[in-house]
């Protein structure tokens, strides 16, 4: 994970020895910045930016970058809907495309990074706490950070941070369904999408095919155990339907998940499926098996 808090120090250095080459307006936006009136500034930079000199210069995009940044961060409270964050990061990248000497680049980064970290600590906060009219917003959120992350870093092998948001997904989505089974449906399947993303990434996750074969299973049981004496016939068989194709869509997760890590629970996962599959000549296998790998087991 990147760490938080980057600190733009290194701007306000920056600007303190060039910026008072600049326009009237832009050496005003960065004295009400330094004092604190990031809207004020806002606005002062953004006449700067309708100047002849300041509409192409890369510096002053970096400024109004920086600003508005501020305005969302310290003024703004991180509003997640802020236009403020948006501006800061538009004014970033026409500092970059102006900027074809590449002068202001580090910082340029820097300031991307930060508004990308933005993005990804929204996403978090909406994982540990999910807003059921919006449960897109933390994919979302994510999403805009390796977009934005890809820009500044487009050598960086960030798929493991993919691998950990989607799981985490899937845990917050799948407790959310089980604590409600009946008025969370809809989180069944959103569990299992966020799962089937790590496996995009990487087909041979352990953790992500061992949970689908489990909440495939699960479902399976849960669908049965809804059977009673006062069902009708046909529903009954409609039911178990059902819970058969739900066992057999676990089948495959849990396989590849025993061939990947074969542990004492994909013996017993492997076990319970054939058994509720009505496999018996599987079901003696894998507790057979089952005893051997606990017989050989180090204490």
């Amino acid at each position: 994970m990147i760490k938080k808090g980057y600190i733009l120090a290194g701007a306000l250095l920056l600007f303190a020895t060039i910026v008072f080459a600049q326009s009237p307006s832009t050496v005003k936006a960065y004295e009400l910045y330094t004092q604190g009136e990031y809207a004020l500034a806002s606005k002062t930079i953004d006449q700067a930016i309708e100047e002849k000199d300041g509409i192409n210069d890369p510096l002053v995009w970096q400024l109004r970058a920086i600003i508005y940044y501020d305005l969302f961060a310290k003024i703004e409270a991180k509003n997640t809907l802020s236009e403020s964050r948006v501006k800061s990061l538009q004014s970033t990248l026409r500092s970059m495309e102006l900027d074809t000497d590449e002068k202001y680049f580090t910082q340029n980064i820097l300031i991307l990074d930060k508004i990308s970290i933005s993005y990804y600590n929204d996403a978090v906060v909406s994982i540990n706490n999910v807003d059921q009219n919006n449960p897109d917003f933390a994919e979302n959120s994510f999403k805009e950070y390796m977009r934005i992350q890809r820009i500044a870093h487009p050598n960086e092998d960030l798929s493991a941070k993919e691998i950990d948001f989607y799981r985490a997904q899937a845990t917050a989505f799948g407790k959310l369904y089980q604590a409600d089974p009946v008025e969370n449906a809809s989180y069944f399947d959103l569990t299992l999408n966020s799962l089937q993303k790590v496996l995009v990434i990487d087909s041979l996750n352990y953790g992500a095919n061992y949970n689908l074969s489990i909440y495939y299973y699960n479902e399976g049981v849960y669908n049965i155990e809804t059977i009673n004496s006062g069902i009708p016939i046909q529903d009954i068989i409609i039911i178990e339907k059902k819970g058969i194709d739900l066992f057999k869509k676990a089948l495959p997760y849990m396989l590849r998940a025993h061939s990947i890590r074969p542990r004492e629970e994909t013996f017993k996962g492997l076990r319970n499926i054939y058994r509720s599959l009505n496999d018996v000549t599987k079901y003696d296998y894998y507790s057979d098996e089952l005893e051997k790998f606990l017989e050989n087991k180090p204490d």
